[in-house]
């Protein structure tokens, strides 16, 4: 019996693969391209002193749709004139 060589079990894997990959049909997500998503987006400032009594702010902003992304605070001591800077965004509606 004759052995069928390594290289040409390798050729005819190769070849099995590219004919089954190029016979496959489109992928769902290739049929029509994704729009990219919009975003609003909202910013709130606050007093250093009013961050304690924002959760219930915070609540109804997320009750509208507004998610928070990141949050700004000033840096070295906090006075009156500084504000801490909340950021949201949601889905453009």
């Amino acid at each position: 019996m004759k052995r069928f060589p390594v290289v040409g079990w390798a050729i005819a894997g190769a070849l099995v693969l590219t004919m089954a990959w190029a016979s496959r049909g489109p992928v769902a997500a290739q049929e029509r391209p994704a729009q990219p998503q919009k975003w609003e987006y909202k910013q709130v400032n606050v007093p250093p002193a009013g961050v304690s009594q924002m959760e219930a702010r915070l609540n109804q902003l997320g009750s509208d749709g507004w998610e928070l992304c990141t949050t700004a605070a000033p840096v070295g001591r906090a006075t009156d004139e500084f504000t801490v800077s909340f950021f949201f965004k949601r889905p453009k509606r």
